[in-house]
């Protein structure tokens, strides 16, 4: 063999070892260009973090990363697919992307390749304008599919280069850890709604304590208003006086009987002035209540005048024939007053 020949082999092989050289290098740095895309899923993961803006995250990385023209994820349905993450360079989202077999076929095979539009995933192609794309379907909950692809246009790509097997598993490598990052998220999310779930509960816990020791406070409030609205007063010795304002009804009408039948208990009074200046109406009903209130007392051994009726609420009884009996009306107080201690003398000189 001539210097020229062996010269002219010796390049051919320094040619070929440079090519292998660089498709080595060339599948290494796409190796770590992989590898980055696994890994800054994860970086920017918080509790704001959300279905949507993990999916347009990995879609940005896999087009800055890896160079792909186009990525998107979509959402899998009865009998077709809707678009989750949509690239922006490929105009208006679609509203549905469906042809024949193509969810079943996406079930079936659950990931692969295309490299020139073919088959039920010629609908995916042509909606992305693809004409080779890396495909995997991944399942973050239940009820929930989603398509992740990514791909190029060989007619306007720079590299017209086919997909192969080992790109296949590379790309679902990713896509099965973007599936495990969206099972974070949706937890993520799981935990602040139960979260706030529970401050609710918590805060709803806390207003029914407050509205509890308000009730509290207005029910005593209410029944010191209401033994202030009905006080039995001992006017004179063996003289009580309870001042009434305002409407009678049954409510106030017990609570009267109570608090005079306590005050006679504890006095031993022997006369009781039903003062009703305060009273601008006095009802059938309302009359019927102070008639109860004088025979209450009389069978404790009290007699009860009446005393302050206006001409307004006499003409009122006159008008509905209410008759007190034996119950004896004065004018104003003072009146009432000084027949109870007249009474109270002609007792003790008898």
């Amino acid at each position: 063999m001539s210097d020229e020949d062996l010269l002219r082999k010796q390049s051919q092989l320094l040619a070929q070892r440079e090519a292998e050289l660089n498709a080595l290098r060339r599948q290494h740095e796409r190796a770590l260009s992989w590898w980055s895309t696994f890994h800054a899923l994860d970086s920017d993961l918080d509790a704001q973090t959300n279905l949507q803006s993990t999916c347009d995250r990995w879609c940005g990385l896999l087009l800055d990363e890896l160079d792909f023209q186009a990525a998107a994820v979509l959402r899998i349905g009865d009998d077709a697919v809707e678009a989750l993450s949509w690239p922006s360079h490929l105009g208006e989202l679609p509203a549905a992307i469906a042809g024949p077999g193509l969810v079943a076929e996406l079930r079936a095979r659950r990931g692969g390749l295309l490299n020139a539009p073919e088959g039920p995933l010629a609908a995916l192609a042509g909606a992305l304008r693809l004409e080779r794309f890396l495909w995997c379907t991944i399942g973050p909950r239940p009820d929930l599919e989603l398509l992740a692809l990514a791909g190029f246009d060989a007619r306007t790509a720079r590299f017209r280069v086919r997909f192969v097997e080992a790109d296949v598993e590379q790309f679902q490598w990713v896509a099965r850890h973007l599936e495990t990052v969206l099972r974070n998220v949706l937890l993520m999310q799981t935990l602040a709604q139960h979260e706030r779930v529970q401050q609710m509960h918590e805060t709803l816990a806390r207003q029914r304590e407050e509205l509890e020791q308000r009730l509290a406070t207005i029910t005593v409030q209410a029944e010191t208003i209401r033994r202030l609205s009905t006080p039995v007063l001992e006017l004179w010795d063996g003289v009580l006086v309870l001042p009434i304002i305002g409407a009678i009804d049954p409510h106030r009408a017990e609570s009267i009987m109570e608090g005079l039948l306590t005050r006679l208990v504890a006095t031993r009074a022997r006369s009781v002035i039903l003062d009703i200046t305060g009273v601008d109406d006095l009802d059938a009903a309302a009359a019927d209540h102070v008639l109860r209130v004088t025979r209450a007392a009389s069978l404790l051994g009290a007699r009860c005048v009446l005393t302050g009726v206006r001409p307004a609420v006499a003409d009122a009884l006159v008008g509905l024939g209410v008759g007190f009996g034996d119950l004896r009306a004065f004018r104003d107080l003072r009146a009432g007053l000084r027949h109870c201690l007249q009474e109270q003398a002609a007792r003790a000189s008898r």
